[in-house]
């Protein structure tokens, strides 16, 4: 005696997207002998929180199709089977009172259903998250009282339906940030000088006396990544000789670049009378190159991922790792920002130009690896060209300057 679930799968990946009919059949074998049986699936999805003794369910969706009620009776090896058929929900139900102090990063309202993921994190303390798309099959007879079960998990994606949504409204351009570096190098005093002098008198001498160049990075990058395409990451290197006191323009070198992809969990759930909040940030994915020492030149764009490295010829930033998208739900919200950070040398010196990209939209895409390599269209706009897909896909602009002394 025995129970079974088979689905039959759409694809050969064997993923459901929202919108899907999901049919397969219930299987029983036997012997079994039940006069008054009834057989039913039951289909939920569950956003699941946990943090040591506590563990909170929730049910963003709930399907129950009873579709057998009667006699089963089978001999020996005999089996029977019981079709079954239903649509997967695009969106959750209402959030029914399970959940009332989840924050503004949650979701408030029904909400596009969220992908299959799990997550773990230990801070502040440590907790798992997960998303599950449960099916059990129940055959229930009161007399003889008889229970039988049996369940699985179905993995659910975003469709291309809602990917194409998510490029299409992947417009966003982030206001741009800026940093000053003051560094003072004096060129000025003797070694003799200088110990005659006071620190104090000495140090504003110095800076008085030094010559100042003022310049501004500006990084452009995509605020939306889709994995096996490219990450373009723009450098532009502007001088501001009304603000310098150098006489020409110093030489700056590109010697290296750091991209690195944080994936930000937020989680809710109670404990006692109370709800307890979690946000941990993990690093999912991290690019690092270095260059050939590239001399940058004022106002001219640098596709970096199209630049010389260290080893000779060209080396694209490849986003070749799938991560789950962001999503919300009542109480698991996951988003992704970026830091890119900028080495740089002048004077033979190194520094660091750091940009916070928040936040990135990673979009789903089950075939990347057939997918074209994204790429920079003409300076001045602020879209990417996507190649056969054909859809704008807007630029971070992050800007950050910079105000030396002491270069000559």
């Amino acid at each position: 005696m025995s129970l079974s679930i088979k689905i039959s799968y759409l694809r050969d990946s064997n993923v459901f997207y929202g919108g899907d009919e999901i049919t397969g059949i219930v299987e029983i074998k036997g012997p079994l002998n039940l006069p008054n049986a009834t057989v039913k699936i039951i289909f939920q999805g569950i956003a699941e929180v946990g943090s040591g003794d506590h563990r909170d369910r929730h049910r963003f969706f709930s399907t129950v199709h009873n579709f057998f009620r009667g006699a089963i009776t089978l001999l020996g090896d005999e089996t029977r089977t019981f079709p079954f058929k239903f649509v997967l929900p695009t969106h959750s139900e209402r959030n029914v009172g399970q959940i009332t102090d989840n924050g503004a990063v949650f979701a408030q309202s029904a909400h596009p259903i969220p992908p299959s993921a799990a997550m773990a994190g230990n801070y502040p303390y440590l907790w798992t998250a997960q998303v599950l798309y449960n099916l059990y099959a129940d055959v229930i007879c009161a007399k003889p009282k008889r229970y039988l079960k049996n369940s699985g998990i179905l993995t659910v994606v975003p469709s291309p339906t809602q990917t194409l949504v998510e490029w299409e409204h992947a417009g966003t351009v982030h206001e741009a940030q800026s940093k000053t570096f003051n560094q003072a190098i004096s060129r000025s005093l003797t070694e003799a000088k200088k110990r005659r002098y006071s620190f104090k008198r000495w140090f504003s001498s110095s800076i008085e006396s030094n010559p100042k160049a003022v310049f501004n990075f500006t990084v452009r990058t995509a605020t939306t990544l889709t994995a096996g395409q490219g990450i373009p990451i723009q450098l532009t290197l502007r001088y501001d000789s009304s603000a310098s006191t150098l006489q020409s323009i110093p030489v700056i070198h590109l010697v290296g670049m750091v991209y690195t992809l944080n994936g930000v969990t937020n989680t809710v759930y109670r404990s006692g009378p109370t709800y307890q909040h979690c946000q941990d940030d993990e690093k999912v994915f991290i690019r690092q190159m270095r260059f050939a020492r590239i001399p940058l030149t004022d106002g001219q764009a640098l596709d970096i991922g199209c630049a010389n490295t260290e080893q000779g010829g060209v080396r694209p930033i490849l986003f070749d790792k799938a991560v789950v998208t962001a999503f919300k739900t009542y109480n698991i919200a996951r988003w992704y920002w970026a830091r890119i950070a900028i080495i740089f040398h002048y004077e033979g010196k190194p520094l660091t130009a750091e940009f916070r990209c928040s936040p990135i939209n990673v979009v789903f895409n089950e075939g990347y690896h057939q997918q074209p390599a994204t790429q920079f269209i003409s300076q001045g706009q602020v879209q990417i060209d996507q190649g056969v897909i054909g859809i704008a896909n807007a630029l971070t602009n992050i800007g950050i300057g910079i105000a030396t002394s002491g270069l000559i």
